[in-house]
């Protein structure tokens, strides 16, 4: 048929790494899960060629691991898997701010705060998801205002672990004017230049998330 394209290989792995990667990501699989290219196969309707290439893919990404007859597993954390997380998170970020600034623009600065006005009215509306999504959004348009492509190639897939990781434990989270009111002091320290201070806030904000999410894995074993 003339205008209609076929679907190609490539779109069928690309289709199938994000449906995957997203049900990693939002807890779907929780960490420790197991998973197979047969019952991926049958559960998103593609052959098995399309999911192991997603899933190769995804092992690269670092969310999952291979194991021998086509058995595959969702990543653990352990305590020194978080440290490592956030530490490297923290130092990206910080480096990020430095760079953002010292290219620093009304029009750059206009970004962040737009940000910063999306997660204030998500908090308003205490909308958990939406909340949540901006907070993510707003570490991420700092990033992306470094305009420096390694460093936010690398701030997505430590971004992504961290998602999977908070999807999976049982922290409870910052009240919407608590989560504000962290968020705040950073886009002020960016509006004033200030490097020093914006790296101090951010490092401190990063790394206390951290040690919660620490604390919260520490407490599982008990728990079970």
């Amino acid at each position: 048929m003339a205008g209609l394209k076929k679907i190609g290989r490539q779109s069928l792995e690309a289709q199938a790494t994000t449906a995957i990667e997203q049900a990693i990501i939002n807890g779907h699989f929780k960490p420790g899960s197991r998973l197979t290219e047969v019952t991926l196969s049958e559960q998103l309707g593609l052959s098995r060629g399309p999911v192991r290439a997603a899933l190769t893919k995804l092992s690269t990404a670092g969310l999952i691991v291979q194991h021998p007859y086509a058995s595959w597993e969702v990543i653990a954390f352990s305590d020194k898997d978080i440290w490592e997380l956030f530490t490297l998170r923290a130092s990206l970020e910080c480096l990020a701010i430095e760079l953002a600034m010292r290219r620093f623009s009304p029009a750059v600065n206009r970004r962040l705060q737009n940000a910063l006005k999306k997660l204030e009215d998500a908090c308003a509306r205490d909308d958990f998801a939406a909340t949540s999504n901006s907070d993510f959004a707003f570490h991420k348009t700092i990033v992306e205002l470094s305009d420096h492509g390694l460093l936010v190639e690398h701030f997505e897939r430590v971004e992504m672990r961290i998602k999977m990781l908070i999807s999976s434990s049982n922290l409870r989270l910052p009240s919407s004017a608590e989560l504000l009111a962290q968020h705040v002091p950073i886009a002020d320290a960016f509006a004033r230049q200030d490097i020093v201070l914006g790296q101090q806030i951010l490092r401190a904000h990063i790394l206390d998330e951290g040690r919660a999410l620490i604390d919260d894995y520490e407490k599982k074993p008990s728990a079970a």
